[in-house]
């Protein structure tokens, strides 16, 4: 296995039978890092610019409290770490990082796959159609176009769609 997946999915790397051939993997990435710390970043700032107009300078440390009480949190919970491992036989997705868990999905099990084209980046959603169960979203995957296709083609589906979402 590849250092990429990095230690967070080691229990993911564990789930591996011996016979098991892996076809595609993809995990850990920074970029899934920067929207959180950009919005932590804005955060704080909007918080010295409040508070300092409101109560003038000597309530800067008041900011900071916001700031650490409201906006670290809520980043924190909301930070997933995905990691996903297409073998022969299955699908293994690895989400969250403090409430983390495991899906595991076998092929003979898609009905339909499909991806989404926001953005310029490599980062996004899978939308997993099973014969059985309700459809799975699989959220901030990088590689997510080569890992679609991986899936469709192990899975003998056609070629996969994509979504185009527009925002108006």
């Amino acid at each position: 296995m590849s250092a990429q997946l990095g230690i967070m999915a080691q229990k993911l790397k564990n789930m591996l039978e011996p016979d098991e051939r892996v076809i595609f993997q993809t995990g850990l990435s920074l970029l899934r890092s920067i929207g959180f710390t950009t919005l932590s970043a804005i955060a704080l700032l909007i918080s010295f610019w409040i508070v300092d107009r409101a109560f003038g300078d000597t309530m800067n440390p008041l900011g900071a409290l916001i700031f650490l009480v409201i906006f670290v949190p809520w980043c924190t919970l909301n930070f997933r770490i995905p990691a996903a491992i297409l073998t022969d036989r299955r699908l293994l997705y690895q989400y969250g990082a403090f409430r983390r868990g495991i899906e595991e999905i076998p092929l003979s099990d898609i009905y339909a796959i499909e991806y989404d084209v926001t953005s310029k980046t490599t980062h996004g959603d899978i939308t997993i159609t099973r014969h059985k169960g309700p459809k799975m979203i699989i959220a901030g995957l990088p590689k997510r176009k080569k890992l679609t296709l991986a899936i469709a083609e192990q899975a003998g589906l056609p070629a996969p769609s994509f979504n185009i979402e527009i925002n108006s």
